[in-house]
């Protein structure tokens, strides 16, 4: 998904597209999926009435992206493989089976993330959706905007890793938010530090181990927002104006 995307892609993948609390895909020892995959699997399947024909590694990977915002290629953890490789090893099965779902199967092979999304209604799928998700309010925008420009020009530096400094991301809010124009320095640090969290709520951060003004920015950032895009929504941002509600609804970015 490195081409651009639609106002209507960049809102539902932005959205479904952040980790779950544990950012790091296979960082964590523990997993609450509720079984090794493995384990040896016996001729009657992987429990009592077992009528599925994946293998266990192919469930597990399938249900991670089924339950998760997305899945990075983190290295890691108690597994051989990293989930992201499971679904390249069974990538037409897990198609197979998220359509089963009314979901596709995403993947930037350039950052070596995948994600589910929702099929392209059409009128004929089922009520029931799995994955959901709402605009970005316009804070969270902008810091993601901001986060794009900052992963591109560490990645122009040869850095395969990109930080970004809590000042550089006060920088940008001084600069393309409306309330700065206001004067407003309490405003602007109250939503400056809501987007933060939720951008770490949602994978698209993670903070240092060595410095809590420092983050790490994730590679669902660019894998998600294009240059061009990014581009698109700051001039939306630039034309909003200071008299526009502080509280969302008509100055979201969309």
């Amino acid at each position: 998904m490195a081409e651009d995307l639609s106002d209507h892609e960049y809102e539902e993948g932005l959205n479904e597209a952040s980790s779950s609390e544990d950012v790091a895909d296979e960082s964590a020892q523990d997993d609450d999926l509720g079984f090794n995959i493995y384990e040896a699997e016996g001729r009657d399947g992987l429990f009592d009435g077992d009528q599925g024909d994946l293998p266990a590694e192919a469930r597990y990977a399938l249900t991670r992206l089924v339950r998760d915002r997305y899945i990075s290629d983190e290295v890691g953890g108690r597994y051989r493989l990293s989930t992201y490789s499971l679904i390249l090893n069974y990538r037409e099965d897990i198609q197979r089976n998220l359509n089963n779902l009314c979901l596709t199967l995403n993947l930037n092979e350039k950052y070596r993330v995948a994600w589910a999304s929702t099929a392209p209604f059409d009128g004929n799928m089922p009520g029931v959706v799995l994955k959901r998700g709402s605009v970005q309010k316009r804070d969270v925008t902008l810091l993601l905007i901001t986060l794009r420009i900052a992963a591109q020009n560490a990645e122009l530096e040869g850095r395969t890793r990109w930080y970004i400094d809590r000042e550089d991301i006060d920088s940008a809010f001084v600069t393309l938010s409306p309330y700065a124009r206001e004067g407003n320095a309490a405003l602007v640090q109250q939503r400056i530090n809501a987007a933060v969290t939720e951008a770490c709520t949602c994978g698209y951060l993670e903070r240092s181990g060595t410095s809590g003004e420092r983050y790490r920015i994730l590679p669902i950032v660019p894998a998600m927002l294009t240059l061009e895009r990014a581009q698109e929504l700051i001039a939306q941002l630039t034309e909003l104006v200071p008299a526009q509600s502080a509280e969302g609804g008509a100055d979201d970015a969309r």
